[in-house]
């Protein structure tokens, strides 16, 4: 893994979520920034303004984190 991430065991429960949730649209929003973000094609990796929460995989996969290690995937709020 690249870009920062550092795997923890909430993010290892969120990818197990994420693959459930294949083919609806791949949107989050951070609550710690209120910003929402949206990954639209397999390759599209998009973070929040803050730098807090990723997402990736467009619909093909929900692929979702954290940066921060004060950030937990409890602050990743999905929208359909």
């Amino acid at each position: 893994m690249d870009r920062g991430m550092k795997i923890t065991t909430d993010q290892d429960l969120a990818l197990s979520v994420a693959y459930r949730l294949a083919g609806s649209p791949n949107k989050a929003m951070c609550r710690i920034c209120k910003d929402v973000i949206e990954s639209k094609h397999i390759h599209d990796w998009v973070s929040c303004k803050g730098g807090h929460i990723f997402i990736d995989g467009g619909k093909e996969y929900r692929h979702a984190g954290t940066l921060k290690e004060d950030v937990s995937v409890k602050d990743i709020i999905y929208c359909s």
